[in-house]
């Protein structure tokens, strides 16, 4: 696995996180990837990702143990607002 998609928990705008170490010795890093994290953990369950990750314009948040945990305000309208 190359990396993870995480949805905006407000607005539900998709955004990727790219590994720098891709789990499976045969993955490389994604050629499409521009900034990429460092990850702990081989299933979803047990991730945690550094640095931190930042969705500009909607969050900043940490992944830890398998869990987004946002840590700022949203800067991104709630999905289905106008």
């Amino acid at each position: 696995m190359e990396g993870i998609h995480v949805r905006c928990p407000n607005c539900r705008a998709l955004h990727a996180a790219y590994f720098k170490n891709p789990i499976g010795a045969d993955k490389a890093v994604s050629p499409w990837a521009t900034v990429t994290w460092q990850r702990v953990g081989d299933t979803l369950e047990t991730l945690t990702l550094s640095p931190s990750f930042m969705a500009v314009g909607h969050y900043h948040s940490f992944v830890r143990d398998g869990e987004l945990q946002v840590d700022s305000a949203f800067g991104c309208k709630p999905n289905g607002a106008a």
